[in-house]
């Protein structure tokens, strides 16, 4: 299951919505909430601190991701893109 979450935040980070979905086809995997880094980072993180706003959309309307967690810094994916665009 590891490398299935290596991928899967590999594939966040590239924006790569197509493989996100073979991979959520394929695997056995409850909820995507449940798919965290070591530091409790979600994949909205991973997309937030990317700028990847079309797999930001994805994972929010079509995975319908928890937008409202905090990883081990407190930090939320919100925060995340605010600090991205510098707006912080």
């Amino acid at each position: 299951m590891e490398e299935v979450i290596d991928d899967l935040i590999y594939y966040v980070r590239t924006d790569e919505i197509d493989e996100i979905q073979k991979i959520l086809e394929t695997e056995n995997i409850k909820t995507i909430n449940d798919i965290k880094d070591e530091n409790n980072n979600s994949l909205l993180h991973f997309a937030c601190a990317n700028n990847n706003v079309d797999m930001i959309r994805f994972l929010l309307y079509e995975c319908s991701i928890d937008y409202n967690t905090f990883n081990n810094s407190g930090n939320s994916p919100l925060l995340w893109a605010i600090r991205k665009i510098k707006i912080l």
